[in-house]
């Protein structure tokens, strides 16, 4: 009974915000539009140091923060606003999360995207997430093998469900110290070299054995012992040194991981050290195995793909590519500055230090869910133009000069790609109600900034066009170029 007034009461309250976007919606865009149009916004652009010469002589005094909540077609809108208009590459996913784990694995794997099917196949896990709550579907999947007898070793301070729930019991907890995760993978690493469990032929054959033993060396110091570093970590030394030797000799072994590893100081550290775990242990390239980032919001994978770092364009390739820049310049039609823009952190240190000038937020909070709100809001009030393009007036929409309402899934057309890389389509249900759908601000904010340039509009009528643009500039292996609109039918 109480799952059924639970739910009952969450759609109450959808239908009262779904209602009060309905209300307000139109007249707040009405407003809005009125600034996207002509002189106004010329005027508001160009007192923001963004217009004309201004904008020549210092490209990076302008961004665009991308949510990874909008589809597909948005994402690449947004990032396309930025190539288009400026050059340049200055679009980052709000967060950075997808940037953190990107880093982590390109510097370990060689490559920064992964494909993976959650909890198929697995025999030993290790689990650092509140899972349970935060990725159900992926977590009835886990549940279902761990009934199967499938071994599951959670790294978290906290007790969450499945460490013991009806049916469902770990293995190992390690309830470490917060801020200790690196050290307590590092340990893991220990136990498994020094006692003789890694798989020495996988290391042969698919990684740098030579490298390898400096690793192998650092890990395997008394300093990173179980029992060196238990007053650090506070996890029982003995019930570590178990946990991995589950995992290294439990058969086939994934490490799944959340935002409590990557939106942290050590982020790309720990992402390292898992990836490494992963090698050492021969759990990376085949089914029920590997590194599995849990992304924090529907579409976080999309916007990754779709290019929304300060120093990729879309698929991941970097900037600095000749090759690259040359595919996204014939597409677009302008030279592509080859140095990487700056991420969220760098533009507020600008913004604060008078050389960053102006931002489009779009789908994000910045001010809500980055840290040390002081700084960020420093920054957002030292910008000549903040433009917030969201559903609701958030946070961060307190300090914008522009506020642009946006559509909710229920009313745009596009895709959302899951964690699994499995790419799907979004059907709009329901007219925007502010009369647009998000790609199509940005088309007009765009279209706003060209006029007067000399340079062509975008003429975008629909998103099955920017999913051919995907398609005719993003490499086959990110499963992009054999799609279209009509193959997703």
């Amino acid at each position: 009974m109480s799952l059924r007034v639970a739910i009952l009461a969450g759609l109450t309250i959808f239908g009262i915000v779904l209602l009060g976007v309905w209300l307000v919606a139109p007249s707040v865009f009405a407003e809005a539009r009125g600034l996207l149009d002509g002189e106004r916004l010329e005027t508001l652009v160009a007192r923001a140091g963004l217009w004309g010469p201004v904008l020549i002589v210092t490209l990076m005094t302008v961004a665009v923060v991308a949510s990874p909540i909008p589809s597909a077609p948005i994402a690449l809108a947004a990032g396309a606003a930025y190539g288009h208009l400026w050059g340049t590459v200055q679009v980052v996913i709000g967060a950075e999360l997808g940037a953190l784990i990107a880093f982590g694995l390109a510097r370990v794997l060689g490559y920064d995207v992964l494909r993976r099917v959650f909890g198929d196949r697995v025999d030993a896990g290790l689990l650092g997430s509140q899972t349970a709550l935060t990725a159900t579907v992926f977590a009835s999947r886990l549940k279902k093998r761990l009934r199967q007898g499938a071994q599951l070793i959670v790294i978290d301070p906290r007790r969450i469900d499945l460490v013991k729930s009806p049916h469902v019991r770990a293995a190992h907890h390690l309830a470490l110290t917060p801020g200790t995760n690196v050290a307590v993978v590092t340990a893991l690493a220990h136990v498994i070299v020094t006692e003789g469990l890694m798989d020495e032929a996988f290391i042969r054959e698919r990684c740098d054995w030579d490298e390898f033993q400096h690793y192998a060396e650092f890990v395997s110091e008394a300093r990173h012992s179980p029992e060196a570093v238990a007053l650090l970590t506070g996890v029982n030394a003995q019930e570590l040194r178990a946990a991995a030797r589950l995992f290294a000799t439990g058969g086939n072994g994934a490490i799944y991981y959340g935002l409590g590893v990557t939106e942290h100081s050590q982020g790309s550290t720990t992402v390292m050290a898992i990836a490494n775990l992963a090698m050492l242990t021969g759990n990376v390239g085949r089914p029920g195995v590997g590194v599995n980032p849990l992304r924090g919001q529907n579409n976080v994978q999309g916007s990754c793909d779709m290019g929304s770092f300060p120093h990729e364009l879309p698929g991941y390739r970097h900037v600095k590519g000749p090759e690259v820049r040359d595919i996204f310049q014939q597409a677009w039609g302008v030279e592509i500055d080859p140095e990487p823009g700056l991420r969220i952190p760098n533009m507020l240190d600008a913004a604060v230090a008078g050389s960053f000038k102006g931002l489009y937020c779009q789908g994000e909070d910045i001010l809500q869910s980055d840290p040390d709100t002081k700084h960020v809001a420093a920054g957002l009030a030292a910008m000549d133009c903040v433009i917030v393009h969201d559903l609701f007036l958030n946070e961060t929409a307190h300090y914008a000069h522009v506020f642009l309402p946006g559509s909710s899934f229920l009313e745009k057309n596009g895709t959302f790609t899951n964690a699994e890389r499995r790419i799907n389509r979004v059907r709009k249900v329901m007219a925007p109600r502010n009369g647009f759908e998000d790609w199509e601000v940005t088309q007009l904010l765009a279209n706003a900034l060209l006029e007067g340039t000399g340079r062509p509009l975008w003429s975008y009528t629909h998103p099955e066009q920017i999913m051919a643009e995907i398609a005719a500039t993003t490499p086959s292996d990110l499963m992009m170029s054999p799609l279209s609109s009509d193959t997703m039918e």
